[in-house]
């Protein structure tokens, strides 16, 4: 199913967590970041990932990430939609702080390799693409007190899954979930902040088969073999709007049933008239009906769109049989009267006697 044009998604922001194990901080090397202070280059290198200044293992250290984008939605009758977003990501390393009158940076995006970047995937994406034209669209910034914000833009074809027994007056809410790919629960943890999701002005975006209706955010923990990871969830709460398939289907629909009607006041000895038009009126529905389900994933269970079109198929096919038995009960009674005016119908008018010699003779006269 495709979901038509845009909307805007604000901020999600989650709080993250990391820790790791000393084996691992083993096998990361060393970085190096060059950043402006005043009118000098400035290099100094780092460890990934954090490391505690209390103790000599590492600890966890708050980081916050945020999705905030423009993004173009679309439904399919593949039950998937494509989403184009700004994915910005936002965290605080204290190995990054700086001190200088500078208190933000921005940096190259080829700086992003550079440094450690949290490991996030859409875990319902069925393809997603980076765009990289002109340049890579990426964006790297640094604050003096250690945050760092990385925002890409994507566009993802996510799954959604849709319970199309309303249909066209159904509701769906599709899903948009993202976590961490290698960290589990115990190494990053994601939680929403308040206001974490916000919807642009709808003054300037518009869904034509759908109706917007909001957004929701969730967070649930996945039990796998790896480990328990966090999930969060975006749920786009969408409406259908009614108004495409009220043109082609329902308004369609209810006019033929109508016109169906009209045989009822046609002469009943009128047999080419009554029937030619019941069964066009039959097969109109036929052909409504498939071009109705063209609109549809091939579901095996019946819609509120497949019942309407069925009762208003039940209707006319009842037109036409209704002249059907008319004609068959009133040309029995034709020619039941017809066989019994065939049989003579003799009528006694007078009977004469005439004697002749002796004898009598009657005559009867009789009119068929």
């Amino acid at each position: 199913m495709v979901f038509d044009r845009h909307f805007q998604t604000s901020a999600y922001e989650p709080y993250h967590w990391i820790t790791a194990s000393e084996e691992r901080c083993k096998n990361y090397e060393y970085a190096s970041l060059t950043h402006v202070n005043g009118s000098h280059a400035v290099g100094f290198e780092f460890r990934r990932p954090f490391r505690s200044d209390s103790d000599n293992g590492y600890a966890p250290s708050p980081k916050e990430e945020r999705c905030a984008g423009l993004a173009d939605v679309r439904t399919a009758r593949t039950m998937e939609y494509t989403i184009d977003i700004f994915f910005a990501q936002t965290w605080y390393d204290s190995r990054l702080k700086f001190n200088s009158t500078m208190k933000l940076l921005m940096l190259n995006s080829n700086m992003v390799g550079k440094i450690w970047i949290p490991d996030t995937f859409f875990r319902n994406s069925r393809k997603s693409d980076a765009h990289w034209i002109t340049t890579p669209n990426r964006l790297l910034r640094l604050w003096s007190n250690g945050r760092v914000m990385y925002t890409l833009r994507l566009t993802i074809n996510a799954e959604c899954y849709l319970k199309l027994h309303n249909f066209p007056m159904d509701e769906h809410s599709c899903p948009l979930e993202f976590s961490s790919y290698g960290y589990p629960k115990n190494e990053i943890q994601y939680r929403w902040q308040r206001r974490a999701v916000e919807v642009a002005d709808q003054r300037y975006w518009r869904l034509y088969q759908f109706a917007f209706v909001g957004l929701r955010n969730t967070s649930d923990v996945a039990h796998t073999q790896s480990g328990e990871y966090v999930i969060m969830t975006i749920f786009f709460d969408l409406s259908r709007r009614m108004g495409y398939f009220t043109i082609q289907t329902y308004i369609p629909c209810s006019m033929i049933v109508v016109l169906s009607w009209v045989s009822f006041w046609i002469n009943k000895d009128a047999v080419p008239a009554r029937t030619s038009l019941g069964i066009t009126t039959v097969l109109t529905m036929t052909t409504l009906s498939t071009i109705s389900r063209k609109s549809l994933p091939k579901v095996s269970y019946v819609t509120a769109m497949d019942l309407f079109v069925s009762v208003c198929f039940i209707f006319t096919f009842a037109a036409l049989m209704e002249y059907g038995t008319l004609h068959y009960f009133t040309s029995n009674r034709q020619s039941k009267k017809t066989k019994s005016s065939s049989a003579p119908d003799c009528k006694l008018l007078a009977v004469e006697y005439i004697s002749y010699k002796g004898k009598i003779f009657t005559f009867v006269k009789s009119k068929m």
